[in-house]
């Protein structure tokens, strides 16, 4: 199995809640959310999804057909600003049937996160 490291970005492309005039000149100051996910599990993770908390369903699958492999592949994450805030609920999909929903997790100036069998 090839453990070498994933380079590819994967951008979280989110509709903004309030037109673009409503947002001022607050959303001139808007920083993207970016960190890196590590899939240290038996299994390659073949959906993600992250939503802010405040939502009642799952956005759209960010991968969209992409594979972050296990034991230790990596992908940059990118999380738009959208004006939605920094708490944010994950759910990631492996090809062994298992779901991991994790929730209340904040995404600003967080740099990594990691899944793992534990």
């Amino acid at each position: 199995m090839n453990l070498s490291r994933i380079s590819q970005s994967i951008a979280i492309a989110t509709v903004a809640s309030l037109p673009a005039a409503m947002m001022g000149a607050s959303s001139a100051l808007a920083e993207d959310s970016v960190f890196i996910m590590i899939n240290n599990t038996s299994a390659n993770m073949v959906e993600f999804y992250a939503s802010p908390s405040t939502a009642d369903t799952w956005e759209e699958d960010i991968f969209d057909g992409y594979v972050l492999r296990s034991r230790g592949g990596e992908v940059e994450v990118t999380i738009e600003d959208d004006g939605r805030g920094c708490i944010y609920d994950f759910l990631a999909v492996f090809d062994d049937g298992i779901e991991v929903d994790e929730y209340q997790i904040d995404i600003c100036n967080m740099g990594e996160y990691e899944y793992t069998d534990s």
